[in-house]
């Protein structure tokens, strides 16, 4: 077809929908993501360093590294440098419009149009969303708008938005596989095999498409794979073997989300709760094992994602609904209070925040640097050390990754970057070469 009819098309869709598009620029300006911009020493304070290493034209190197943070994980911890924080600005900041305005589409769907109140339903979400849970979020609405229309196209998204979060981090692509795993099942039973096959050959398509556009070869694929079926499956992550749980409370929440599909008897509900059934189960095992205020408050922000998009696709019982839901919630944050899980900050509006990162970026980046060089300014070696050293490829051991930083020396990374994950991936020893310096 001609760019016309594209253009066309467009141009109508612009019109059509501009209310929707102005909201959905307005909510991402107002809960924009907030990055700190700046590593220090640290067990994985120094990570944000690697991985905006690996951005800025390592990604060879990347690729021959297992780690549960694959080779965009600059997206998460941005850094001003060379041009990643601005990719990673306008990578969010396309992600998160995209899921307002899907979620002003599946309201539509479902009822008659009410801005506002998808508005705050949006706005909300958004606060405690990062790119992972926007991607995630992105899986899930793009999931039920093909549930809803049928259109080949949103599933397509789905799968291109679940490949992508895989190679952020393996927890965000796990969640989301989980997503299209259970939708896929879900379409078995229903006979339609057209559309397993199409999102069979869909993930192929797009994993190796992103695997290519990436490294520029196909080699290391399968190793990576393996390797990430390996890091999910627990061994990489440290588990707390004495935690403080109130186990009345964690029932009643339990009890809460089992309910919510008897007390809506909704289609759109029962699709819904069913696809996150996986990705809860899996949110809650990574939470509980690790049992810190890290990981125990995203399940948290999981439980609000799930509860969110609940109250915007219910129609009948909707203060019924919403009463369930806020009972779970209520019952696992009193949990994690008597745990003391609350160490993470809240996520908050943050109305000048984009702006400040886009209209001061030289100044800020500036700031940022400096503070960071002031932080690492004591992992400088003696110049003997550096003579010594020149150009010569060099590691640090346990995941002192700052040093490498500080003295800006010619790193040469193993496989498995830090220490406490390497024993997960134990089987790489086998491979000829494989920690051949």
């Amino acid at each position: 077809m001609p760019v016309n009819f594209y253009l066309s098309v467009l141009q109508k869709y612009l019109v059509y929908n501009y209310r929707q598009i102005l909201l959905s620029l307005a909510i991402t300006y107002l809960s924009f993501p907030y990055y700190e911009l700046e590593y220090s020493p640290g067990l994985d304070n120094a990570l944000p360093w690697v991985f905006n290493y690996f951005a800025d034209g390592h990604l060879s190197q990347a690729r021959h590294t297992l780690f549960p943070h694959g080779t965009l994980s600059f997206l998460i911890h941005p850094l001003p440098y060379h041009n990643n924080l601005i990719v990673c600005i306008l990578v969010t900041f396309v992600c998160s419009v995209l899921l307002s305005i899907n979620l002003f589409r599946i309201y539509k769907f479902l009822k008659p149009e009410n801005l506002v109140f998808v508005t705050l339903i949006s706005l909300f979400l958004h606060t405690l969303l990062d790119i992972k849970l926007i991607l995630i979020c992105l899986t899930l609405s793009h999931l039920l708008l093909f549930h809803l229309s049928r259109r080949k196209v949103d599933l397509a998204l789905a799968l291109f938005f679940c490949v992508f979060n895989l190679f952020i981090k393996t927890y965000g692509g796990i969640l989301c596989i989980s997503l299209i795993a259970t939708e896929t099942a879900y379409l078995l039973l229903r006979k339609n095999f057209k559309s397993v096959v199409f999102i069979i050959l869909g993930l192929i398509l797009c994993f190796f498409g992103f695997w290519l556009a990436l490294y520029g070869t196909f080699d290391g694929v399968f190793t990576f794979l393996r390797g990430q079926v390996e890091l999910a499956s627990d061994n990489s992550e440290g588990a707390r073997l004495f935690t403080r749980n109130n186990w009345f409370l964690i029932t009643i929440c339990v009890l809460g989300l089992i309910a919510i599909p008897f007390v809506s008897k909704e289609a759109p509900i029962k699709h819904i709760i069913l696809l996150m059934v996986l990705p809860i189960f899996a949110g809650w095992k990574h939470a509980m094992a690790r049992a810190d205020g890290l990981h125990v408050p995203g399940f948290l922000n999981l439980l609000l994602v799930l509860t969110l998009f609940i109250w915007l696709i219910e129609r009948k019982n909707k203060i019924r609904t919403l009463l369930v839901c806020a009972t779970s919630i209520a019952a696992f944050m009193l949990n994690m209070g008597a745990g003391g899980y609350l160490e993470q900050r809240m996520t908050s509006f943050r109305p000048f925040y984009l702006y400040t990162l886009v209209a001061k970026y030289d100044k800020l980046g500036k700031i940022k640097n400096e503070n960071t060089q002031r932080l690492i300014q004591s992992k400088v070696v003696l110049d003997t050390f550096l003579k010594l050293i020149g150009r010569s490829t060099v590691d640090v051991y346990p995941w002192n990754y700052d040093i490498i930083a500080a003295n800006h020396f010619n790193w040469a990374p193993r496989p498995v970057l830090h220490s406490y994950a390497a024993y997960t991936v134990g089987w790489m020893h086998r491979m000829p070469g494989t920690f051949s310096r």
